[in-house]
């Protein structure tokens, strides 16, 4: 990815190590995309923040398998 973006790894504790980036907010939304780091992914991975009002948001993680839709995982709405 070129130009202005934010990127964030997540280490989980089995020693995995994921790459994330966002172009930033797109009105209430902020999506975080999963990135290759050195092999190609065998799955496609988001996490969705949605701004329901200034006290509220919802994160949505997702995964998605090559040609198949988006399928859901954990959504929690987040209060203020």
């Amino acid at each position: 990815m070129v130009g202005k973006h934010f990127t964030n790894f997540i280490y989980d504790n089995g020693g995995g190590v994921r790459l994330f980036s966002s172009s930033g907010w797109e009105g209430d939304e902020f999506v975080w995309s999963r990135t290759a780091l050195t092999a190609p992914l065998t799955y496609d991975e988001r996490f969705a923040f949605e701004r329901k009002s200034a006290k509220e948001f919802v994160v949505t993680w997702e995964t998605r398998k090559p040609q198949a839709d988006w399928a859901g995982g954990d959504r929690p709405t987040c209060n203020k």
